[in-house]
């Protein structure tokens, strides 16, 4: 095969599976899912060795490297299952391998990464949509069994319309995952890597976002838009982002009143009612996370010794989680925390001020929304992208700079890597 085609044409779909993997995608909740674990691992180690001679060694990807690698050290002790031993080491250790690799190339991994991101927002949206309005059951599905003990506490099944996941009994897009916040998460760090590295939006993207029902791509996505204004693009920018925002409004005002009902229970009164009614009662962050969070689970963050409160206990009951930075506490302990706010300090450092500030929110609101997305390595991949393709020039965020030379053959086209 020619190697410009191998680069271009099959890496980004090896990047891709490796992706779908490290989430957790729905093909792996099956027993041959193991096979696509070992397709994307060998094509990812493959892809390295391909590009072994055009390592990016730089002072920034070395202390994201070493940093990672301390907290994998740290992490991996805590997980007592094998199999889930050796996950985490194939997961984190080809993220370690992809941070040398060159920039144009992860710039066209990217692309195809996104356009499969919105290939899954959009029919996660019409799942969602043909759910709220209640004929979603008439179309054939799959139907799994819950794969966490929460789930599983709470009755819930996962119904698979083709390659779109939703639950039992919700309305709420999860993509390819169990999760509607967990996906949530994924759009809305998509959503930021499109603002400022390409300068763009996805309705699907933004749509889908809002249907996962999740406070967290709300707070992702306005924040990312209330930086972006300061770029040079803001007014046109704005224009079109109230006109997407308006167009939505109108379609709720106009939508049946048992189905505006449901939108407002699955946006407010499902969590938020909750978890606002802490906040202005006491003014504390952590009283407002407490209402997502079992007693059992608040008792026993506040009963830990202080060795474990440093050290962890290894604990991580699913039935009764912390899903906050308290959780992670309770799993690896504090030190086991600061190890992993490390690199992502590191993939901050080399961003500009406005993609620095929007970049270190989402990644503060994962840390206290669902800490334990840090036990895999998509959260840094995500980052790293963003600051990567962010650092590329506008006109080609791409596989290379193109720039017009007007020395010896005028209007001739002299390609750079970038």
């Amino acid at each position: 095969m020619n190697q410009t085609v191998f680069e271009k044409k099959v890496i980004p779909w090896i990047v891709v599976l490796w992706f779908l993997v490290t989430i957790d995608s729905f093909f792996l909740w099956w027993s041959f899912g193991r096979i696509f674990r070992f397709v994307a691992l060998l094509g990812m180690v493959f892809s390295t060795l391909f590009f072994s001679n055009r390592f990016r060694t730089t002072t920034y990807n070395m202390p994201v490297f070493f940093s990672l690698l301390i907290f994998i050290f740290w992490l991996l002790p805590f997980f007592h299952n094998p199999i889930l031993v050796l996950i985490k080491v194939f997961d984190f250790s080809t993220f370690l391998l992809l941070l040398f690799w060159p920039k144009e190339t992860l710039a066209n991994c990217y692309k195809l990464l996104r356009k499969v991101i919105i290939f899954f927002a959009i029919g996660s949206s019409i799942v969602s949509i043909l759910s709220l309005i209640g004929v979603l059951q008439y179309l054939p599905h799959f139907t799994l069994e819950a794969r966490s003990s929460l789930h599983k506490d709470r009755d819930v099944l996962y119904y698979v319309y083709g390659a779109f996941v939703t639950m039992n009994g919700a309305a709420r897009a999860c993509g390819p995952i169990q999760e509607p916040g967990h996906w949530a998460v994924i759009l809305g760090l998509f959503y930021l890597i499109d603002r400022f590295a390409l300068q763009k939006r996805s309705f699907w993207i933004i749509l889908c976002g809002i249907l996962t029902f999740s406070s967290a791509f709300l707070l992702m996505f306005l924040s990312v838009e209330l930086l972006a204004l300061f770029s040079k693009h803001s007014l046109k920018q704005l224009r079109n982002l109230f006109l997407i925002l308006g167009g939505l409004f109108i379609v709720f005002l106009i939508l049946p009143q048992n189905i505006k009902d449901n939108i407002n229970y699955l946006f407010f009164e499902r969590n938020l009612e909750s978890v606002y009614e802490n906040y202005s009662e006491n003014e504390s962050l952590t009283d407002a996370l407490d209402a997502r969070a079992s007693n059992y689970s608040i008792d026993l963050y506040y009963s830990l010794s202080s060795h474990d409160f440093w050290f962890g206990r290894g604990y991580r009951d699913t039935t009764a989680a912390l899903s906050d930075h308290r959780g992670t506490i309770l799993f690896i302990g504090l030190i086991g925390l600061i190890l992993s706010i490390i690199p992502s300090v590191f993939i901050l450092l080399n961003a500009k001020w406005r993609l620095f500030i929007a970049l270190g929110f989402c990644l503060f609101l994962v840390y206290i929304h669902r800490g334990w997305m840090y036990y895999a390595p998509y959260i840094y991949f995500l980052g790293f992208l963003a600051v990567t393709l962010s650092s590329m020039p506008k006109e080609d965020t791409g596989n290379l700079i193109i720039e017009k030379v007007e020395e010896g053959n005028k209007g001739s086209v002299v390609l750079e890597n970038s």
